[in-house]
């Protein structure tokens, strides 16, 4: 604003309303994203309205040669108290977002960690019952395996039974 009133520019003063609109219309889609941003984002609003309207409107009286210097003093008061409220309100929204980022972007981590060690402990948990089940096969394999070894020796030797069966 300041650069369009002190080079005359019209053009520049048309771009601020531009950016304006675009920043207002911004603040409304985050009513739209989230219901619960809707009294912050409508202060906000508001105060943007305000000092828009106050800082456009004079900068236009400016430009057109029709500004109350009488009264400009009171008016660029305002207009700065409008600006301040206004630029509160967008680093005090700005301060809650991070905050409320960090704290879902912490709790997504520690949620992360504890499903790490829940497979982890999901895992360890198969190899012992796998090795449980191995061991168990092993052990009845091993017994078998003796019980022939034992009879063919005892068959080699000639003390054997032919007539059992071995299993």
């Amino acid at each position: 604003l300041q650069s369009a009133v002190s080079a005359g520019e019209v053009d520049a003063l048309d771009a601020v309303k531009k950016s304006a609109s675009d920043l207002r219309s911004d603040v409304k889609a985050m009513i739209e994203i989230d219901e619960a941003l809707k009294e912050t984002a409508g202060s906000i609003d508001r105060s943007l309205e305000a000092y828009l309207e106050t800082s456009v409107g004079l900068s236009e009286k400016m430009l057109k040669g029709t500004a109350d210097f009488s009264s400009m003093e009171s008016q660029i008061n305002t207009m700065t108290e409008q600006f301040n409220k206004t630029e509160k309100s967008l680093g005090d929204f700005r301060d809650e977002q991070k905050l409320e980022f960090t704290n879902a972007i912490k709790s997504a981590n520690e949620k992360a960690q504890n499903t790490v060690y829940f497979g982890v402990g999901i895992g360890v948990l198969t190899i012992a019952i796998l090795f449980a089940v191995g061991m168990t096969i092993a052990t009845s394999l091993t017994r078998n395996i003796n019980n022939v070894v034992d009879s063919l020796k005892d068959i080699a030797q000639g003390n054997g039974d032919l007539r059992r069966r071995i299993n």
